[in-house]
């Protein structure tokens, strides 16, 4: 992949990776808030409780402010293409 510059290759992989991998992105995200039964049933119960006890999420949220300046760029650029994928694709989610 060429880019101009770094956020835009950032921009760009999130866009290949929501274009190849949303669902998986998306069972990841449900995962890591501890509700994955929601989608598979009581087999998924054992798999919310040990992320719930985790608190994943939360940590998630306390670690952002933590990480370097840049270290953001790259990941809300990132998030951008994703989101830029989802808008333009929104009529093919399930």
């Amino acid at each position: 992949m060429k880019a101009p510059d770094r956020q835009a290759a950032f921009e760009a992989q999130g866009w290949v990776a929501a274009h190849d991998r949303i669902w998986q992105m998306d069972a990841d995200r449900i995962k890591a808030q501890g509700r994955w039964a929601e989608i598979v049933g009581a087999k998924g119960a054992k798999e919310d409780a040990f992320f719930r006890r985790m608190r994943l999420s939360e940590k998630c949220i306390t670690d952002w402010s933590f990480l370097a300046p840049e270290t953001k760029e790259m990941t809300e650029a990132y998030a951008n293409g994703v989101n830029r994928w989802l808008e333009a694709n929104n009529d093919q989610l399930p």
